[in-house]
């Protein structure tokens, strides 16, 4: 009876952004995790596959704390290869954005040139001076 009622606690869920994890009766626990992603996992024996079910398993980069804090794992995921891909594709999508560097550069005005070339004008001057020395 209360097993039944955890079970339909589980539940896990991409977005565009997350990857969120949220299971518990009496102690509810959420995660909200997808860029921190380290390893990702699914464990599947022979009594879990005559079911169809598979377990996920995802440990995470920091989160501080003892090394349980940095793992989710929920056991009943459907179709779990196609979910896992999911899981892939969009954490790379999110990382690719969030390091892109194909951004177009910021444009110089005029000031910033002539202040650049009184930087290097004075430079070149302290670097005669110690030459001297």
């Amino acid at each position: 009876m209360v097993s039944g009622k955890f079970f339909k606690t589980l539940s896990c869920t991409i977005t565009t952004k997350q990857l969120k994890f949220s299971k518990g009766l009496i102690v509810h626990i959420e995660k909200t995790i997808l860029e921190n992603i380290q390893d990702l996992s699914f464990i599947g024996g022979p009594i879990l596959r005559a079911f169809g079910l598979t377990m996920i398993k995802v440990e995470t980069a920091g989160g501080g704390g003892t090394h349980q804090s940095n793992m989710m794992s929920m056991l009943g995921v459907e179709n779990a290869e196609e979910f896992k891909q999911t899981i892939l594709a969009q954490r790379e999508k999110i990382i690719k954005e969030k390091y892109s560097f194909n951004q177009a550069p910021a444009a110089v005005s005029t000031s910033d040139i002539q202040l650049l070339s009184e930087i290097k004008n004075e430079l070149v001057e302290i670097k005669n001076i110690l030459a001297k020395k």
